[in-house]
């Protein structure tokens, strides 16, 4: 039994935590929803092959963050052979600081597939002129960089219907892939409908709908962005235009 006080060294894929599996969970009311972080030395000791969620046995995360800590609804470190999938993520309300739907970090040359989930983030402040400055991250992947022969799959997401509407100086990142991967695939995304600023506060953020700020100059890496779409998003401003 592995408890929050005690301290467990490992240093090999014996004693790393892999192959558990997750499906059709229901969980709210918490600032990070899940936590997978391995062992991060190198390949051999990150957990391997530990899936969340699955295309109709997905997984719901609602009701996260609400104060000015730094919200992770879902944070995936030193994971190989990931499989983040069909899941529901919807919150953020009364957070003021940065948040992430999906946030993924250290994973040399490690393979993931974030496929098939729904992220609606919504940082809406109690009083509709409170002001939130946050960075909000839709869909963040580090997982996979200096790939030689991994795979990185991000597709068939939708980061919709957020709400930015106390957001002001705030950045926006729907789906960010910051991992130079060996095979990546970026394809079928949607982000989509989503609004910034109200009649009473305006955004002046900067919204990066797709942000790809990875390279790999191994000789045979692919990296395919296709088929990813942008439509109906919004930023309202505070004041009267004028004409």
């Amino acid at each position: 039994v592995f408890n929050s006080t005690t301290s467990y060294a490992y240093s090999d894929t014996v004693n790393a935590s892999s192959r558990n599996q997750f499906y059709s969970n229901t969980i709210s009311n918490v600032y990070n929803g899940i936590y997978f972080s391995g062992y991060s030395s190198s390949i051999s000791t990150y957990d391997q092959g530990n899936i969340f969620g699955r295309t109709g046995y997905g997984n719901s995360i609602t009701n996260f963050g609400g104060s000015s800590t730094i919200c992770y609804a879902n944070y995936i470190s030193a994971q190989h052979k990931f499989i983040f999938e069909g899941n529901t993520i919807n919150g953020g309300n009364g957070s003021t600081s940065t948040m992430y739907g999906i946030y993924t970090i250290n994973g040399t040359n490690a393979s993931i597939r974030i496929a098939d989930n729904t992220i609606t983030l919504t940082p809406i402040a109690a009083s509709s002129t409170t002001a939130v400055t946050g960075t909000s991250y839709g869909l963040i992947n580090q997982i996979g960089s200096s790939g030689t022969n991994n795979n990185i799959e991000i597709t068939d997401n939708r980061v919709m219907n957020c709400s930015f509407a106390n957001t002001t100086s705030g950045s926006f990142y729907g789906i960010y892939n910051a991992a130079s991967g060996y095979n990546v695939k970026v394809e079928r995304n949607r982000v989509m409908d989503n609004t910034f600023g109200s009649t009473s506060i305006t955004n002046t953020g900067t919204h990066y709908y797709f942000y790809y700020s990875a390279t790999n100059t191994t000789t045979g890496s692919i990296s395919s962005l296709s088929d990813n779409i942008v439509k109906g998003n919004v930023r309202l401003v505070s004041g009267t235009g004028a004409g």
